[in-house]
């Protein structure tokens, strides 16, 4: 990250030094700063990028070259609030993406929500429920 946004860099190999590509990536959503992300390559090769805009979760296209968004992207609008942490995989030719509320780790514990989609990697994704929880709504981390 870089001052609230995302930066890339390359390097020749995991131990060598990194050269900085692109020092702001432009996104397609900018709900105020962004946080945790999570990159995922699809059958295809295609790239895209799941992230944290203002408490929302956005997924955008990458470029071919993986340093820049397409600005193709889709939002998904959160069911508890601030969210954070996505990952995005792909199952049955089902896209998935889980995010949680608050951080695992506070006192209010956290939870998993999951959102499917059968159209593609930008969606339109369908709101699954909240894996992270019990049958009484409680979070995993609230009932230990």
């Amino acid at each position: 990250m870089h001052s609230g946004g995302y930066m890339t860099s390359q390097s020749d190999s995991p131990l060598g030094r990194v050269t900085i590509q692109n020092q702001k990536i432009e996104m397609g959503h900018t709900n105020g700063s962004h946080g945790d992300f999570y990159g995922f390559q699809d059958d295809d090769g295609k790239a895209y990028i799941v992230y944290n805009t203002g408490g929302k979760i956005a997924v955008d296209e990458l470029t071919d070259d993986y340093l820049s968004s397409t600005k193709k992207s889709t939002e998904l609008f959160p069911m508890n609030g601030y969210q954070e942490a996505p990952l995005m995989w792909k199952r049955n030719n089902i896209y998935y993406v889980t995010s949680g509320h608050g951080c695992c780790v506070c006192l209010d514990g956290s939870d998993a929500n999951a959102w499917m989609s059968k159209a593609g990697p930008l969606g339109p994704y369908t709101f699954l429920s909240n894996i992270g929880a019990y049958s009484n709504g409680t979070s995993r981390t609230q009932s230990q």
